[in-house]
């Protein structure tokens, strides 16, 4: 029940048996709206049944809010890929700390991977990287936005908000889509253009 257990409140009915049913999330109360079809009994009843006995009765066509989706970067080391796919696993099922986690280390091992010879904390090598012009100014605006990805932010007592982790997962996917897939695009592309 971890993607769909709900308590329902209320349906409105809207056309060729098409409702959008209003309901809460019992564990964190938060609101639910699922876009449902009816089947033999009609939307209107929807709000009276739970478990198989909905599904028997209702198809679901959508969602809101909709659940995260996995992303995927091409061309990585195999480390970090490995780090950056347990980040993303973390994110989709919710465990924001380890999430930050790992998306912390996919960035460090990026950064010693890029410049192995760097000195300091995380961000003290980034901004170096900054300087080689190996980052540009917008991914490193983005990055000052993530407090956990920040040195001090990393031996925080208190655990990185679910909007941190989302402004940290941009950051990292950005990061490695710049350090990695696009320079790999980019030699495929001169490559094709020399070979033709």
């Amino acid at each position: 029940t971890k993607n769909i257990g709900l308590v329902t409140h209320y349906v409105v009915p809207i056309e060729n048996g098409a409702a959008n049913l209003f309901g809460s999330c019992p564990v964190c109360n938060r609101g639910v709206l699922l876009f449902i079809r009816a089947g033999r009994d009609g939307v209107t009843n929807a709000v009276k049944y739970s478990g198989s006995s909905f599904f028997q009765n209702y198809a679901i066509t959508g969602s809101a809010p909709t659940a995260p989706t996995l992303e995927a970067v091409s061309d990585l080391p195999p480390k970090i890929q490995q780090t950056f796919s347990e980040a993303e696993a973390n994110f989709v099922d919710g465990r924001m700390v380890s999430a930050a986690i790992m998306y912390r280390k996919a960035v460090e091992l990026t950064v010693k991977d890029l410049h192995p010879d760097g000195k300091g904390m995380l961000g003290a090598r980034i901004r170096a990287l900054q300087k080689k012009e190996a980052v540009p100014d917008t991914l490193i605006a983005l990055l000052d936005t993530v407090k956990f990805l920040g040195n001090e932010g990393a031996h925080d007592e208190d655990p990185p908000s679910p909007e941190d982790v989302e402004r940290g997962r941009d950051f990292t996917r950005l990061f490695l889509v710049y350090s990695y897939e696009l320079p790999a695009r980019v030699e495929a592309a001169l490559t094709r253009e020399a070979e033709a």
